[in-house]
């Protein structure tokens, strides 16, 4: 089937958290065809990958890429590990639920600013029609762009 030249290309942005999600998403870019305008910002480095020239890679905007790397920080591991322990020696009390909400809530208020300045700077590069995403679970910087895409009415597509 020939692509009709008088239809407008549709947008579609991948946004790849980690090195599978990586290999998925440019497996993805390269089965779609040229009606689709393909662009992959990826928040690990894509030094050792091979994209095609069809594909559009959206550099990070931070030269280091360490402040918006979504592989998990030891150290919240180690709090979850503590919060864990301390589950465990506390019997179910709303104090303790409390305690664990506001942290979170602290915690996770603190990645905002980064959902919305990496939202905007996609915006600036391309206006998708259709966004990939690898998951909805483990990040809540995802999570954010998700909404935020949403707001705007921009699909997302959650390709676990």
């Amino acid at each position: 089937m020939k692509y009709k030249s008088s239809k407008r290309k549709r947008k579609i942005l991948f946004l790849s958290t980690n090195h599978t999600t990586i290999n998925e998403h440019i497996n993805l870019c390269n089965l779609l065809d040229e009606r689709f305008d393909k662009y992959l910002y990826a928040f690990e480095s894509l030094e050792n990958y091979y994209i095609d020239k069809s594909i559009s890679v959206i550099e990070s905007i931070d030269s280091n890429k360490s402040k918006l790397k979504l592989t998990r920080n030891e150290t919240s591991f180690i709090k979850s590990k503590i919060l864990e322990r301390i589950k465990l020696l506390i019997v179910n009390t709303s104090a303790y639920y409390l305690l664990k909400l506001n942290t979170l809530i602290k915690f996770e208020k603190s990645k905002i600013p980064k959902a919305n300045s990496l939202f905007n700077h996609l915006e600036q590069c391309v206006v998708p029609d259709v966004v990939v995403v690898p998951n909805d679970r483990s990040e809540i910087l995802i999570l954010l762009l998700i909404k935020k895409f949403k707001l705007r009415n921009i699909k997302t597509v959650i390709v676990p």
